[in-house]
């Protein structure tokens, strides 16, 4: 499971999608309150614990993109 925030802008929730294209993650999303916010979570069937961490570093590049 991968839990990521951000301000709210739908081009970081595309860009999220596409890193983990044909992976078929089941994806949740949730704004804050005031809409400042999104938070994201993504959750798919991991072969192994290595493409974890690739992802969670691809997601790194995503600038403002705060992973939990």
């Amino acid at each position: 499971m991968f839990k990521f925030i951000f301000s709210t802008d739908s081009e970081k929730l595309s860009l999220l999608r596409a890193l983990f294209k044909g992976l078929d993650p089941r994806l949740s999303t949730q704004v804050s309150r005031k809409g400042r916010y999104t938070s994201v979570t993504l959750v798919i069937c991991a072969p192994n614990a290595a493409l974890i961490i690739e992802k969670y570093r691809e997601a790194e590049r995503i600038e403002g993109l705060i992973a939990l």
